[in-house]
């Protein structure tokens, strides 16, 4: 074998990993996009408890950002080579709405329980109020994660997807304890920098992506009926209403 046919695996290796560079970065530019608005609103607040409900809402842009950069994700791991700011844009039009759907709701739980804890903090026995409403947070947090997860890959109803999210999270454990890692790391980031955090997203993504492969496996081969390749959880993409 030629010196040249030799050295062409290193080359296919190391354009791949420029290739992969290059797409979580777009992948991080669109993300940003979408985040835009939530991102200007939170810079422009104090970091203070009554300004929880805002910070409510300057969250509310990130479910369907999350969706579309884990739609991406999912489209890379399948081996899809598509651009990634047109397989972004279709996760978002695709997805925004029904990701709403489950991510709304868990932001205002989220942002109730925040309030609740800091008026618990001057009540008797506040620690473990504010103790058992931080594992309702925590608990809420895996739940919303993993409905975002099903809804982004399948056509279910909302409540379904709510249904299946606490399902599967049962079901493998394995994927519990990586979405509850994975929000250990959002959070530490979060508390280092929002900026830090913001520019991990798109590598945060994807390992949510890999962590969730085997949720997503679970629920083609139990709920779809689907014979085609559970790795592609894509494939119902154009089919039928959530």
């Amino acid at each position: 074998m030629s010196t040249a046919q030799r050295s062409v695996p290193h080359e296919g290796l190391l354009w791949r990993a420029c290739e992969g560079v290059y797409r979580a970065l777009v992948v991080e530019a669109c993300f940003l996009a979408a985040c835009a608005p939530g991102i200007a609103l939170t810079a422009a607040l104090v970091p203070e408890a009554s300004n929880a409900p805002l910070f409510g809402a300057a969250a509310l842009p990130l479910g369907p950002a999350l969706a579309a950069a884990l739609h991406c994700a999912n489209r890379q791991l399948a081996g899809d080579d598509t651009s990634a700011a047109r397989t972004f844009r279709r996760g978002w039009r695709l997805n925004a709405a029904d990701a709403l759907r489950v991510w709304a709701p868990a932001v205002a739980v989220l942002v109730v329980l925040a309030l609740s804890a800091t008026a618990a903090a001057a009540a008797p026995g506040g620690a473990v109020v504010r103790a058992v409403l931080t594992v309702t947070a925590a608990v809420v947090a895996v739940v919303a994660l993993s409905a975002l997860v099903v809804v982004t890959s399948f056509r279910f109803r909302t409540r379904d997807a709510a249904r299946l999210a606490v399902h599967v999270l049962g079901r493998r454990p394995a994927t519990a304890l990586g979405l509850v890692a994975l929000l250990a790391l959002a959070g530490a980031l979060v508390l280092t920098s929002l900026w830090l955090a913001l520019a991990a997203a798109s590598l945060w993504v994807l390992l949510l992506a890999v962590v969730s492969r085997g949720a997503v496996d679970l629920v083609a081969a139990e709920f779809t009926g689907d014979e085609h390749d559970p790795h592609d959880p894509y494939r119902h993409d154009d089919e039928g209403e959530r």
